[in-house]
């Protein structure tokens, strides 16, 4: 028999195997007739979003099959049938997963092998989605436990009450399981100054020097609870989503072809700018010649030198120039994201954090005791966030605050300086009312 039968008809026999601890808290028995699921909200699409090989497609299908004749109101979403074309494999997942009450893992060697490490690689896209949905692990046949998964119970499709036991899950609302070892809960704690996200670019891996990362549009699933509108978070991603330039110099083959010939045309000047004084009293020439020629080579040393020292340092100097327009796009950003009570703290060139602040009291403030007289409120409070707002979230994140003199709690902040307070410090420190003033955004 060959192995693909062989594999073929263990499946068939549901012969996988697992030595898992069993959950002491079980849930409610449920008989298939009686089969009902939770109702979809606002947000959610699928009841269950399962996750398998194509290996196991086989015994997949079967099992699909087998829930939706139980119940035809469930709604089951998997990658042969609900991934949209066009869109690569983990825009596709991460949407499923975001849109799904629970997520099923049928596990097995080649979906370890494959589809987890998908999964694991890009793990900061969804890995709060992850934890925050029940996850129902399938052992379909004996493999290496993901590590991510190591502390929850896992279904054995041997299981004789495999199909009973899986339907208990699905039918039983999430808040429900909050203390079942099927799966893990967190409810949302939410409060001024939580981080609320961090979001690496999703070609962080691959990411160029010279170039700054590219985000993922799709509302992660912590920020779903304070995101109203999508659009508008999609809008401020953009912002930060920079065009990438093309420049010649980006290949280093090209930058040290440049640098050899600056580096002998750098040769010939020093050379000149030596021997020129020696060789010019014997040459019979008008002295204000001599002193072009001696000037000439003086300029193309010096000139040479800067291209040098610059193409030299070009991979950093073009990594702050990048850093500095993201930092601006995330500016801009939170004038749209502050109306959800959300900054952006813009971390690096390929990660963001989301935190989570109510500015109403301090916008008073700002708006009564530090606006000009010729500028409207509202325009100085937008001018401020423009100017401060992305550095005073990095505080946030950070937990650093530049200003020692000023009491934690003493403001709107809990642990910490609150926005008008930090808007207040650097006012007194620099001319800083002036720039608000004049910028115009």
């Amino acid at each position: 028999m060959e192995s693909h039968d062989i594999r073929r008809h263990l499946l068939e026999d549901n012969s996988a195997s697992l030595h898992s601890s069993s959950s002491e808290e079980t849930l409610p028995r449920i008989k298939n007739e009686h089969f009902q699921v939770p109702p979809l909200n606002a947000q959610e699409k699928y009841h269950i979003f399962i996750s398998y090989s194509c290996h196991d497609s086989f015994w997949a299908a079967s099992f699909i099959e087998q829930l939706e004749s139980v119940n035809s109101s469930l709604s089951i979403c998997y990658h042969e049938r609900d991934f949209i074309p066009g869109k690569t494999i983990l825009e596709n997942m991460t949407e499923c997963i975001q849109t799904s009450q629970k997520i099923v893992l049928v596990l097995s060697k080649d979906f370890v092998e494959s589809r987890w490490c998908l999964l694991e690689a890009n793990l900061s896209l969804f890995r709060d989605c992850i934890e925050r949905k029940p996850v129902i692990p399938v052992m379909l046949e004996p493999c290496q436990i993901p590590l991510h998964l190591s502390h929850l119970t896992y279904l054995s499709a041997n299981d004789i009450n495999f199909f009973s036991k899986i339907l208990e899950v699905i039918c039983t609302p999430n808040h429900l399981l909050k203390k079942a070892t099927m799966v893990p809960y967190q409810p949302p704690s939410i409060y001024n100054g939580k981080i609320l996200q961090t979001l690496n670019a999703v070609d962080e891996e691959t990411l160029l020097p010279w170039k700054t990362g590219t985000f993922s549009d799709i509302v992660p699933d912590q920020l779903r609870p304070v995101i109203e509108d999508e659009d508008m978070y999609k809008t401020a991603i953009q912002m930060i989503n920079i065009p990438q330039t093309q420049s010649c110099i980006r290949h280093k083959g090209t930058r040290c072809i440049i640098i050899a010939g600056l580096g002998l045309l750098m040769g010939f000047s020093l050379a000149a700018v030596i021997i020129l004084p020696i060789l010019l009293p014997i040459i019979q020439l008008s002295l204000t010649l001599k002193i072009i020629l001696i000037t000439i080579a003086i300029i193309l040393l010096i000139g040479c030198s800067l291209c040098l020292i610059r193409l030299s340092l070009w991979e950093l100097i073009m990594s702050k120039q990048k850093q500095k327009q993201i930092d601006q796009g995330a500016r801009k950003a939170n004038t749209l994201l502050v109306k959800n009570n959300i900054l952006m703290a813009c971390n690096s060139r390929k990660k963001v954090s989301f935190v989570y602040l109510s500015l109403a009291e301090c916008e008073n403030v700002i708006k009564n005791r530090l606006c000009p007289d010729d500028i409207p409120p509202d325009e100085i409070f937008h001018r401020a966030l423009v100017l401060f707002s992305t550095k005073y979230a990095n505080c946030l994140v950070d937990k650093i605050f530049p200003f020692s003199d000023v009491p934690f709690g003493s403001g709107h902040l809990a642990h910490g300086i609150c926005f008008c307070q930090y808007v207040s410090k650097h006012i007194e420190k620099q001319n800083w009312l002036l720039r608000l003033k004049k910028i115009n955004i």
